[in-house]
């Protein structure tokens, strides 16, 4: 059984100070058990009695039951939550997966319609990744993934999402978010991305990256019409040399913000898929 603390306001190992709070909290008596799974801490049960005196034996054995099966809540909590979190994890980048970051987009989409709020999406591509692949191998492909995820966590709040999209593509989320702040953004992720190098030997490779953004509702309203708004952006900027974003007065009149708009880009995705 779990070790215990049983104490009552006149027990000796008390300090007057204690013995005062508790007296002015009109507090008796206390029993704390741990929450123990194995030799892991995981918190602290207390009960609180009125009574003056230590809590009866009866008392102590129905609290250590009481923690012991809380433990066991809170330890297949935290299990699930693990499980759900690996499910949901890029296995490299350790952002969200594809799957994830579409669910958690049009989670988003829905409060912030409701709420009357626009969102924005960055849709951000590494340049020549393929080029990198092929020159020095896939376990540098995959140090450019990993510092491209970490850029994207560094340059969005915690409210915000970052996903892996596709190989080298990367969706970003932001909630509660105007166009300025969402250029905002942009430009910061590109300026970070500037001065960022993967050492390879005695080189440093360059890290340039391009960047679409969409804006909801303006853009788009659902999630086809919001990414595809954004792709289009992305390979404009692409198209334009890459390492800049797609919508700073660099856009083709086929992304106007309207539904007609978003239609083309989203025949323009396709047909370069």
């Amino acid at each position: 059984r779990q070790p215990v603390a049983n104490f009552g306001i006149d027990d000796p190992a008390l300090s007057p100070r204690e013995r005062e709070t508790l007296a002015g909290q009109g507090i008796g008596g206390g029993l704390a058990v741990p929450l123990l799974i194995g030799e892991e801490r995981l918190g602290l049960f207390r009960l609180w009695s009125r009574r003056r005196g230590r809590f009866p034996e009866r008392a102590v054995r129905f609290a250590q039951d009481l923690a012991a099966q809380a433990a066991q809540a809170i330890d297949r909590a935290r299990l699930h939550a693990a499980l759900r979190e690996r499910a949901d994890t890029d296995g490299l980048t350790r952002v969200l997966n594809h799957r994830a970051v579409l669910e958690t987009l049009d989670g988003e989409l829905a409060r912030h319609r409701a709420a009357g709020r626009s969102l924005a999406i960055l849709l951000v591509d590494v340049d020549d990744f393929k080029l990198v692949n092929d020159t020095h191998g896939h376990l540098v492909g995959d140090r450019v993934l990993r510092e491209t995820a970490r850029l994207l966590r560094g340059a969005v709040r915690p409210g915000d999402h970052v996903g892996r999209y596709g190989g080298d593509e990367f969706l970003v989320v932001l909630t509660t978010c105007d166009a300025a702040r969402a250029h905002g953004v942009a430009r910061a992720l590109l300026e970070a991305a500037r001065t960022a190098t993967i050492g390879v030997g005695d080189l440093r490779l360059p890290l340039q990256l391009s960047v679409g953004v969409g804006l909801a509702p303006n853009d788009g309203q659902t999630r086809p019409e919001l990414i595809a708004f954004a792709d289009a952006a992305m390979y404009a900027a692409k198209e334009a040399g890459g390492g800049q974003v797609g919508l700073e007065g660099r856009v083709t009149r086929s992304l106007e913000q309207s539904s007609f708009g978003a239609l083309i880009g989203l025949v323009r995705a396709v047909d370069r898929k």
